[in-house]
């Protein structure tokens, strides 16, 4: 139901708030019956993925970070994990079994061992047993195949093309999956693994090629979105694509006349009916990027670019194949639903322009194809959350910041910030994209830059302008003040200025209240921390904004900066000057808001300052703290 709804109706089935509680809730947990959080490993984990997964189209952030963590990478979940998790008071993980005749399939003749892996059904009287959590199903019964597959490998030669008798997914893939283990390119070298055989290397082309070939179920025709792996033949596709990734760059070397297999099984991958994306004008998941991840054919595509990008590699930074492109071009024209694949190009347009640049800088309206193309809002939102900004975009596709911008306007105009802060704060991240193509001068002209970032202010909503911000001053607080970046510093700080001197007149003529500015020059107030700036412009800056707001700015990460900056007694006396206004604003100073172990030693080195204006502002602070009641301020103490 909580999947049903989540995805059905999104945001108004559960607000921010409540997803965040909810969040909260499932990552305190669980809780046995005393009432006692539980803490071993790794059912927490378990407990809090099952917990999560119904409502994972909703979460954004850190949240959907630790979901990606706990899924590792799987989004899918068989329903039948969600079954009873304790009895008696003792709690215990669903386990899946293969069924006790499995035990013999070494002993089965040919006849006997197709029909018992094409037929078998686990039974329904389960929970008649004492360990009623320990369940039979087909899946495990196909990692027992596979592990028959690895110990009898003579009894298995791909001449005899045996994989074309077994007709279940569940237990074609499992081979596949321990394949890729084995030859993944990431698999921890000390960890022992023989070569494979020709005779093996064969089995698993082979397997791929009858499950890309495979025909559809009747679950798969039906397009229903909430299907497991376990109904139809998507998740064996997607083991299959992910097996040939491994291929690309394997820790053992592909026989070479299978390498060309490679591309020939991604292509039919990338063309083959699909469908999750074909029956849907809608997402299924959380957006088209985590859609398309999700299925065979947006897997697929990714490992496309991947053979593409070895291809360069080896050559020496030569052009790949030219079939590449070709396919590509064609999944960007086709006629019909195609937001997955712009969201997948969207995503991973660092890899595409250093692929296709020039084709794509040729016909730009490939990745924009118009203002009111869904296909285009899906790449716009894919490459603005998932993609770093890199100058040879405006290089190739000139239009996208004005194109972006209008994205923005729609979503707005049409209220869907909600949705759209939900789904990875798409109107905070465009305005630090189009930031750095400010700093970097990346714009045809200075001109273009100050009408873009104008434009940008001009349309995005207050709480995205500042959440913009903030993450600007987090970009430039890892920067190192080094001289060959001093122009790009430049550019940044312009870039403040120019937007400062456009806030402070706005107010100045009522234009804007103080309300519309106060999230956003608080968060300017955050660039005190960025080291690669001067310390007096910094000073300056962050003194011009509190000026102009009338509350507190709370931010914890303003405190740590001045009590560090505190240390050097040359800049003491500016930030007591910075903490006295800040406090000196209407606010409800709360004890959580302020911590006493970042105020308290900032203000104990102005107690004792040489200056007698230093002391006197400490004198004037202290007394601001004791008036709230924090009377934990009396005494300053030696906190230097």
């Amino acid at each position: 139901m909580l999947e049903t709804q989540s995805i059905a109706n999104g945001p108004s089935f559960l607000s921010p708030a409540e997803i965040q509680e909810y969040y909260e809730s499932v990552m305190a947990g669980p809780f046995n019956y005393e009432g006692e959080q539980v803490v071993k490993e790794p059912y927490v984990q378990i407990f809090q993925r099952k917990q999560l997964h119904p409502i994972r189209s909703l979460l954004c952030g850190y949240p959907l970070e630790n979901f990606g963590a706990l899924a590792k990478d799987n989004f899918d979940l068989q329903m039948t994990s969600y079954k009873q998790f304790s009895s008696g008071g003792e709690m215990h993980e669903i386990t899946h079994v293969a069924p006790k005749e499995a035990d013999g399939l070494a002993e089965m003749t040919e006849d006997e061992l197709w029909s018992f892996l094409n037929t078998w059904k686990p039974a329904t009287n389960r929970f008649d047993s004492d360990q009623w959590w320990i369940e039979e199903h087909v899946s495990a019964l196909g990692r027992k195949f596979a592990h028959l597959l690895q110990s009898e490998p003579a009894r298995f030669q791909a001449s005899r093309e045996w994989w074309r008798n077994l007709m279940r997914p569940d237990i074609l893939y499992p081979p596949l999956e321990m394949a890729t283990v084995r030859i993944s390119d990431q698999t921890d070298v000390h960890m022992a693994a023989q070569p494979p055989s020709q005779n093996e290397w064969r089995n698993w082309f082979g397997l791929v090629e009858w499950i890309a070939s495979s025909g559809t179920t009747d679950a798969e025709e039906s397009g229903d979105p909430l299907r497991t792996e376990g109904d139809d033949w998507n998740w064996a596709r997607i083991i299959a694509v992910k097996f040939l990734a491994a291929t690309i760059t394997p820790r053992f070397p592909v026989p070479e006349n299978l390498r060309s297999q490679i591309g020939i099984l991604i292509r039919q991958f990338v063309v083959a009916p699909d469908k999750r994306l074909d029956s849907s004008d809608k997402t299924i998941l959380k957006d088209w990027f985590t859609t398309a991840i999700n299925s065979v054919r947006g897997t697929a595509v990714e490992q496309l670019m991947r053979l593409a990008l070895q291809q360069k590699i080896d050559r020496n930074g030569q052009s790949p194949d030219d079939w590449v492109w070709v396919l590509i071009r064609d999944l960007l024209v086709k006629d019909g639903p195609s937001q997955a694949v712009f969201s997948i190009m969207g995503a991973r347009l660092n890899i595409a322009l250093h692929l296709f640049a020039e084709q794509f800088k040729r016909e730009p309206f490939l990745l924009l194809p118009g203002p009111n193309s869904e296909a285009q809002i899906a790449f716009i939102l894919a490459l603005t959350k998932y993609s770093q900004a890199q100058v040879a975009l405006i290089e190739t596709l000139p239009a996208f910041p004005t194109s972006a911008l209008e994205c923005l306007v729609q979503m707005n105009a049409k209220g869907l910030l909600d949705r759209e802060q939900q789904s990875g704060d798409f109107g905070a991240q465009l305005g630090t994209h189009l930031a750095y193509y400010f700093w970097n001068d990346a714009y045809p002209s200075s001109s273009d830059g100050d009408a873009i970032i104008e434009r940008y202010f001009a349309v995005a909503e207050p709480s995205q302008r500042s959440r913009a911000i903030s993450s600007i001053a987090n970009i430039f607080r890892k920067a190192q003040a080094e001289q060959r970046h001093e122009r790009c510093f430049q550019r940044a700080r312009d870039l403040w200025d120019r937007r400062f001197s456009i806030v402070t007149l706005r107010r100045t003529n009522s234009t804007y209240s103080a309300e519309d500015v106060h999230e956003e020059l608080s968060a300017f107030v955050e660039w005190l921390s960025c080291e690669c700036h001067p310390f007096e412009w910094r000073y300056e800056r962050v003194l011009q904004a509190l000026r102009l707001i009338e509350r507190a700015p709370q931010s914890s990460l303003t405190m740590q900066t001045l009590e560090k900056l505190s240390q050097d007694p040359v800049k003491l006396g500016p930030c007591i000057e910075i903490l006295e206004l800040i406090l000196s604003k209407e606010t409800r100073i709360l004890s959580w808001t302020y911590r006493e172990d970042e105020i308290k030693p900032l203000l104990a080195r102005g107690s004792i300052a040489r200056e007698a204006a230093v002391v006197a502002r400490t004198q004037r602070i202290q007394d601001i703290l004791l008036r709230h009641g924090m009377f934990s301020y009396l005494d300053l103490g030696s906190q230097v």
